[in-house]
């Protein structure tokens, strides 16, 4: 039952009730004809509205002020109608306050109300609404104890953060940050995300949990490339007001999870652990590496079944990711049939340079990542490929990748 629901049941309990005791002269009202219907909607409205902050108000104490500072305020009322010699007896609408108080801590000591509580204290504003009351209505607090789920982890990072603490006033610099968490976060949770880390340094959601998502992945590469987006829409804002840029960079992974709510009494929440969530970290710290916005962990690119995006292949990793030792990593581009011809030739150029690269075949491998270019359209990943190329064939030593030995 939502508190909507339970708000509107108590209120009209409440104004039933008083009602009654009206019509049966226990609680007094004044009779005259013209105030009558005024006071019947007096008392309503005190009904519905006092037996909204009851069920809302988490805080017993804060319940009982508001409360009271509404018959005060009944109270306060009648006394000024009486000096212009009218009537207003404040019986009815106090009545009716104290009624929808008694109803409303009544309703907090079901268990209901202390499954919403416990909600509230893991969950907080790190969720949607309509995922929240999902949660309290499927009673998922027992899943909360430690269970296994399959979910989707997106990690955004700032990539140039060290740039912009030297360039800014601490002042500025967290104007800035701030700017740019309350805009993300609040589009992440939007579109069905739990916000689970959310810091000066990095923030991260998961899809998928607590509320299931069979979709998991295509969201979260849905919500990466409008979320991108909507950071260059704010770079124009951070470049008027601090002549400053965010550089933010994406990484996602999917997989088996451990879902619970972790913590003590001082600090507790709900999160989730596995190898997944800490590849994604990993994938998006890599794309200061690689150059690209959008890094997705194959198992992430499967899920979504290879139609939904537009992906391209950057790297066969050798990891240790706790379900494989071979890993190929993608770059997520745009959503399906959103790269332009040119952008599809580029991608086709990269990928046959890349094969080459693999096999060892620098020379050609150098040819097809120059045909990659786009003139007036800066590739980071083409322009790191061509930089590990041109080492390779000076007898240099080719760059490591950021997670463990090549394959």
């Amino acid at each position: 039952m939502k508190n909507t629901i339970v708000t509107l049941v108590i209120g009209a309990a409440v104004s039933i009730a008083v009602w009654v005791l009206v019509m049966s002269k226990v609680v007094p009202i004044d009779s005259v004809f013209a105030l009558f219907p005024i006071q019947i909607a007096i008392f309503t409205a005190c009904a519905f509205f006092f037996s909204w902050t009851t069920v809302e108000i988490p805080r017993v104490g804060l319940k009982i002020a508001v409360a009271l500072a509404g018959v005060a305020l009944v109270l306060t009322c009648s006394w000024i109608v009486s000096l212009y010699e009218a009537a207003f007896l404040p019986c009815a609408a106090s009545s009716a306050i104290l009624l929808s108080l008694a109803l409303g801590l009544l309703y907090g000591l079901t268990a209901h109300a202390r499954r919403r509580r416990r909600m509230e204290a893991l969950l907080g504003q790190r969720i949607a609404k309509k995922d929240f009351e999902r949660v309290v209505e499927e009673d998922m607090l027992n899943n909360f104890r430690g269970t296994r789920v399959e979910a989707s982890v997106l990690v955004c990072e700032v990539h140039n953060q060290r740039e912009l603490l030297a360039a800014m006033s601490p002042e500025d610099h967290s104007a800035m940050v701030n700017l740019y968490l309350q805009t993300t976060s609040d589009y992440l949770v939007s579109v069905g995300a739990y916000l689970d880390e959310c810091t000066g340094e990095e923030l991260r959601v998961v899809f998928g949990a607590p509320v299931p998502a069979l979709d998991h992945a295509t969201r979260a590469c849905r919500a990466a490339l409008e979320l991108l987006k909507r950071v260059d829409e704010l770079n124009r804002e951070c470049d008027a007001r601090w002549q400053q840029r965010l550089d933010v960079r994406v990484g996602i992974d999917s997989g088996d999870l451990v879902a619970a709510a972790y913590g003590g009494r001082r600090l507790a929440g709900f999160s989730v652990t596995g190898a997944a969530a800490g590849f994604a970290r990993r994938l998006c710290t890599a794309c200061g590496t690689y150059g690209s916005r959008v890094l997705a962990g194959p198992d992430t690119v499967a899920q979504t079944g290879g139609e939904a995006f537009e992906v391209r292949s950057v790297e066969v990793l050798a990891v240790e990711t706790g379900r494989n030792r071979r890993v190929e990593i993608f770059e997520v581009l745009a959503p399906k049939g959103g790269l332009s011809e040119e952008r599809e030739r580029s991608r086709e150029h990269f990928w046959r340079g890349v094969l080459f690269y693999r096999e060892g075949s620098f020379k050609k491998a150098l040819e097809e990542f120059q045909q990659a270019r786009i003139t007036g359209l800066p590739d980071a990943t083409v322009e790191f490929y061509l930089h590990r190329v041109d080492r390779a064939m000076q007898g240099g030593n080719v760059e490591r990748n950021p997670f463990s030995k090549e394959v």
